[in-house]
């Protein structure tokens, strides 16, 4: 079958290659491929060695969802496989695999899974209460950050800032439900972000870059507000004194999905039912043929994607 290989380093290391079929080990599923999803954490693993999406040690092939149909029943399928999505064909835990309503296509069902259930539970899961909160929400029109947005509006959130890096960017935020924009730039970011609340600091704040900038994120989270901790794109983590939290009460909760799985389908179940009703729309920034995916890796270095970025094995529609 047809697959990316990375032989090492960054995008450039990857390369369109014909490879042996996987073979379902314990408890997994075979699953052909309509689409592959790329996400940052396949460019943190490429370059780290680390796959949070419990990727399997040494495995070549990156990817780590995908939508399409489990070879045993035929039945359509999203699936955290942690690596190998980037094929025709793939290996997923049987416990990781969820069924796709009739009514939901490939490409918004991809767009809804990994990132919308990231999304749901930052706000939805540790955020709450929503209703009437200020939200701080940077990289708003990434994968997460456009779906966040939605969620949190939805929600009812009473005003929320975003961050982007922009004009373009900036108009698409607040089309989808930001009150306010500011550039995530870290200088003097908690004074920004403030003015822009309308001189108020924040009842929830997400954070997805740690380093420097967590320290402003801080500074700008208000009396029994709360940080929700979901990566470290910087690069960096952000430093904490407990003492910062006491003054004021605030909270610091972290995320990482896989500890949310006996969740994942009773979220996915309320994430549906939202896009159903125009709560949220998925925006779908580029689908691209298997061959294609060292260009996905460095547009999402380059951060120059919004929305969701596909693989599609069968080449581009």
């Amino acid at each position: 079958m047809k697959a990316i290989v990375h032989a090492g380093g960054g995008p450039d290391g990857l390369s369109l290659c014909d490879v042996a079929e996987p073979r379902a080990g314990p408890g997994e599923r075979l699953i052909e491929v309509g689409l592959a999803g790329v996400n940052y954490a396949d460019l943190i693993g490429l370059r780290t060695g680390n796959n949070f999406l419990g990727g399997r040690p040494g495995d070549a092939i990156p990817g780590g969802e995908v939508v399409g149909c489990r070879i045993d029943t035929g039945e359509r399928v999203v699936a955290i496989c942690g690596s190998g999505g980037y094929a025709e064909r793939v290996a997923a835990p049987g416990n990781q695999i969820f069924p796709v309503p009739d009514d939901i296509d490939d490409a918004t069902a991809l767009a809804l899974f990994i990132q919308g259930l990231t999304a749901w539970h930052i706000v939805q899961t540790l955020g709450q209460p929503i209703k009437g909160a200020r939200i701080l929400i940077p990289s708003a029109t990434g994968g997460v950050g456009l779906l966040a947005l939605q969620i949190a509006r939805s929600g009812g959130a009473a005003r929320i800032v975003a961050t982007t890096s922009s004009d373009v960017k900036s108009e698409m935020a607040l089309r989808h439900g930001a009150d306010a924009v500011i550039d995530g730039n870290p200088e003097s970011f908690a004074a920004r972000a403030i003015e822009a609340n309308e001189g108020r600091l924040f009842d929830l704040v997400l954070d997805r870059s740690g380093g420097t900038l967590f320290a402003e994120e801080l500074a700008a989270t208000g009396p029994r507000g709360r940080i929700v901790s979901y990566g470290t794109s910087s690069g960096q983590p952000g430093q904490l004194s407990t003492a910062s939290l006491l003054a004021g009460s605030r909270s610091l909760a972290g995320f990482w999905l896989m500890d949310f799985l006996d969740e994942s389908a009773a979220a996915l179940h309320d994430i549906y039912a939202l896009y159903r009703s125009g709560g949220v729309r998925p925006h779908i920034g580029l689908t691209l043929s298997l061959s294609e995916a060292a260009a996905a890796h460095s547009a999402i270095a380059a951060r120059g994607t919004v929305g969701k970025l596909l693989l599609n094995p069968k080449g581009t529609p």
